[in-house]
C-alpha cells in the first residue's frame, strides 16, 4: 500500500513539473511573439561616439532647451525633441517621423512586456498632426535603450537613442561637467621643435570675449604649448584638460600658457572671469589649425650680439654728431 502511495505522489508530482515547464515554456514563447527578432528589425548603427562621458540632470541647469537625438535606426527618425531639466530630473518630449509607434518604454521589449500600461508614454498628437511622446532621459552622450510597440506588427522593436549635450546652448551644462574637467592624452604633433604661430578659433560665452589669434605656439618633444592672450584682463585663470592655469602676466590683457590636447578640433576650456559681480566660469572651445602653422625664426646669440653692438655704435654716431653740431653752433655765436 505504502509503495502505491509513493508512487502516485511520485506520479502527481512530476505532471505538476512538466505542467509548470510547460506553462513558463508557453509564457516565453508568447512574450518572444511580441519582440521583434534582430532579422525583423532594420539595420542598427552605434549612437554613441569614442570620448563621450555621460551628463546626468544634476549637472544641467535647470530650463526648456531644443536638443538634437541621434537614433540607431533609420525607421526610428526623431525629428524634434526639447528637453525639460528640473531639480536634476530630465524628461524630453520627442517627435517622430512617422507614425507606426502606439507607445515607447524606455529599456528593452523583453521588459515592455512585462511592464503594465502606466509604464509606456503613450503617443500625443502635435498640432501638425505628428506623433509625440514624452519619456524620461536618464543621461546625455549615453545611448540609451528605447523600444516602440508598432502598430502594424503589434510587436516591440529595439532601438537606442542619445540626447547629445554638444546640442545645448552654451550655458546649459553646468561647467562642474565640462569636459575641460576630463584628462586626455596629449595629441603628439608632427611638428619639429621650435616656435611657432598657429592660427586658433574660439567659440563660446557670451560671444563678447576674444583671443588673439595666431597664437604663439611652443613645440618640445612632440608636444605643443600655447599662449593665450584674452581681449579683456578680467580672466585670473584657466581649465584645460583636467587642470588650472594662472595667468602668465602682471599687467595687461590676461595670458596663459596651456598645453594644445589636440590639433583641428575642438578642445574644451573653462575660463574664469572677474568681470561679474562675483568670479564666474565659463565654458569655451579652442580650435587650432595645424595647417596654419608658420615657423617663428629665432636670432642666435651671435646675430643678437651684432645687432646690439650695431645699435651702440649707431647711437654712439648720432651723439657725436648731435655734439659736434652743437660745438660748431656755439663757434660761431663766439663770432
Amino acid at each position: 500500500m505504502k509503495r502505491i502511495l509513493k508512487t502516485f505522489l511520485v506520479a502527481v508530482l512530476t505532471i505538476l513539473i512538466v505542467s509548470q515547464s510547460s506553462l513558463e515554456i508557453r509564457a516565453t514563447e508568447s512574450m518572444s511573439d511580441k519582440v521583434a527578432s534582430g532579422s525583423e528589425r532594420a539595420s542598427q548603427s552605434n549612437v554613441e561616439e569614442e570620448g563621450m562621458t555621460p551628463i546626468s540632470g544634476k549637472d544641467v541647469n535647470d530650463g526648456t532647451y531644443d536638443v538634437k537625438v541621434e537614433s540607431s535606426s533609420a525607421m526610428f527618425n526623431i525629428t524634434k525633441a526639447t528637453l525639460n531639466v528640473k531639480e536634476g530630473k530630465m524628461t524630453s518630449v520627442i517627435t517622430l517621423s512617422g507614425k507606426g509607434y502606439l507607445k515607447l518604454f524606455m529599456g528593452k521589449g523583453e521588459e515592455a512586456v512585462k511592464k503594465d500600461e502606466t509604464a509606456f508614454s503613450k503617443y500625443l498628437e502635435d498640432e501638425t498632426g505628428a506623433y509625440t511622446y514624452e519619456i524620461p532621459v536618464e543621461s546625455l552622450d549615453k545611448g540609451l535603450q528605447c523600444t516602440g510597440f508598432s502598430k502594424r506588427k503589434e510587436k516591440w522593436y529595439d532601438h537606442e537613442i542619445l540626447f547629445r549635450a554638444d546640442s545645448l546652448p552654451h550655458g546649459a551644462i553646468k561647467t562642474s561637467a565640462s569636459k575641460a574637467h576630463k584628462k586626455l592624452p596629449i595629441e603628439k604633433v608632427k611638428l619639429d621643435d621650435g616656435a611657432y604661430t598657429i592660427k586658433v578659433q574660439l567659440k563660446g560665452g557670451s560671444g563678447r570675449a576674444s583671443i588673439d589669434s595666431p597664437a604663439k605656439v611652443t613645440v618640445k618633444d612632440k608636444e605643443a604649448t600655447a599662449i593665450i592672450k584674452w581681449s579683456s584682463a578680467n580672466y585670473d585663470y584657466m581649465i584645460v584638460n583636467g587642470k588650472k592655469y594662472k595667468t602668465i602676466n602682471k599687467k595687461g590683457n590676461s595670458q596663459f600658457e596651456i598645453p594644445i590636447v589636440a590639433f583641428n578640433e575642438e578642445m574644451t576650456v573653462i575660463g574664469d572671469t572677474t568681470a561679474m559681480s562675483k568670479p564666474h566660469e565659463i565654458e569655451y572651445t579652442l580650435k587650432f589649425d595645424l595647417n596654419s602653422a608658420q615657423v617663428v625664426e629665432e636670432r642666435s646669440s651671435y646675430t643678437k650680439g651684432l645687432l646690439t653692438i650695431g645699435a651702440l655704435c649707431f647711437v654712439a654716431v648720432l651723439v657725436g654728431s648731435v655734439m659736434v653740431i652743437i660745438s660748431k653752433m656755439r663757434k660761431k655765436k663766439d663770432e
